[in-house]
């Protein structure tokens, strides 16, 4: 656990926290499938992935969300 070391920290520990909560309970919600289209991973200085046969100056991850229904 980690302790407030001064008041300037406080408020990006309440954001950063603010920011999980709310990223968990969107990747909670969400189905993610794959889209079908072929992936290749371009491998230059940062790792990217493109569609195959399409332009590789694009990085694209195609995938079908689906919103899950709550229970």
């Amino acid at each position: 656990m980690r302790f407030i070391q001064s008041v300037p920290d406080f408020p990006d520990l309440v954001y950063g926290f603010f920011a999980e909560v709310v990223l968990s309970l969107l990747l909670t919600s969400f189905k993610f499938e794959d889209a079908g289209k072929s992936i290749k991973w371009r491998m230059s200085g940062i790792v990217a992935p493109v569609v195959e046969g399409k332009d590789h100056a694009r990085s694209e991850l195609p995938m079908i969300l689906t919103r899950m229904e709550k229970k």
